[in-house]
């Protein structure tokens, strides 16, 4: 029997680290959430965060944005900046310095960005761009302008009373990933919310085998699932049903007699443990169940709690303890090949 054991889950380990070693390595990618607003005619704000709940906190954009039109035009003044720049960079270091960036007018353009392009296309971005960049918060603002004389407009307005129309609506916040708001009177209101908060229901058969106590058998099942998103369509937690059977019989003399069957009900939950929104979901998490089998002795009416995973390899599995109606302790282990 302990040999069996070793045997399969030295078989686990072994696909998991195949696949895993197979996979390309991705770095980590983090979303950020979006706030856009357009304060003034020919004019478009995007302040860019972590997340839209510590955005509706930030209190420095206004501050942030004096000093760099006040360094903008110094540089002008100086003759530092070169007019008619469509690209400028501000930097601002949380050691207190600070760094303005611009492109020439004539420069010649060395290569094409597809994925800006891209961008500007979709979003109609305006000519002239300026961002600011905080980078002891990790905040970057994006302003556009269609002429940049329209510069001298932003300084009487306040940045900060549109960012804080975020926190009369908490929900969309959690629910969105961009909030795109509009002006009415004197008042920021939400015009447009943007996200991929989609769940979604999933039935999958499979196929596999397993081992309950020592005996190996072949099993054949089907699971009910419910993924549960996040506000970028990136699967988090995922709980489900699942109904198996399990076929055994007795080996002697070369011949299978005795067959019977054992049902397995399970319920499972799961976290996605992949870090990166373009690598497959890699589930692990906690199941309990019930077994049934008229004829399978000791096993009517056990009951098993364990773990299980998937998408680690090219087989799903699960490790359980199982506790039958005589109140002796069984392993089981489940390998299975979802369709």
């Amino acid at each position: 029997m302990k040999t069996k054991l070793l045997i399969a889950i030295g078989l686990c380990f072994a696909l998991i680290h195949s696949k895993l070693r197979a996979d390309d390595p991705v770095s980590m990618t983090q979303c950020k959430d979006t706030l856009f607003f357009s304060p003034v005619p020919d004019c478009q704000v995007f302040l860019i965060g972590n997340d839209l709940s510590a955005l509706s906190m930030y209190s420095k954009m206004d501050s942030i944005k004096s000093l760099f039109l006040d360094d903008l035009s110094k540089a002008r003044e100086q003759h530092l900046y070169p007019e008619g720049s469509r690209l400028t960079h501000y930097f601002v270091h949380p050691n207190g310095k600070r760094r303005l960036k611009a492109e020439n007018a004539d420069y010649l353009e060395k290569e094409i960005d597809p994925e800006a392009e891209k961008r500007s296309l979709s979003l109609e971005l305006l000519p002239f761009a300026y961002f600011i960049y905080d980078l002891e918060k990790d905040i970057t603002c994006e302003i556009y302008l269609n002429d940049p004389t329209l510069l001298l407009q932003l300084e009487a307005v306040s940045f900060t009373d549109a960012i804080r129309s975020l926190n009369t609506d908490k929900k969309s916040m959690r629910k969105f990933y961009r909030i795109d708001l509009e002006k009415n009177g004197t008042e920021w209101q939400h015009k447009q919310e943007i996200g991929q908060h989609l769940d979604f229901l999933e039935m999958t058969p499979s196929f596999g085998f397993g081992i309950i106590g020592g005996a190996w058998s072949p099993v054949m099942g089907a699971h009910l699932s419910l993924t549960f998103n996040d506000k970028y369509g990136f699967p988090e937690y995922k709980t489900g049903a699942s109904l198996s059977g399990h076929l055994f019989a007795d080996y002697s003399n070369k011949r299978f007699s005795n067959f019977y069957s054992v049902m397995d009900f399970e319920i499972n939950f799961m976290v996605n443990l992949s870090k990166s929104k373009s690598a497959k979901a890699k589930w692990f998490g906690l199941q309990g169940g019930l077994l049934k089998s008229k004829y399978g002795g000791s096993l009517e009416g056990a009951y098993k709690v364990g773990v299980i995973s998937e998408g680690f390899s090219v087989l799903n599995y699960s490790f359980d303890l199982i506790r039958d109606k005589n109140k002796n302790y069984l392993y089981g282990i489940t390998l299975r090949l979802p369709f």
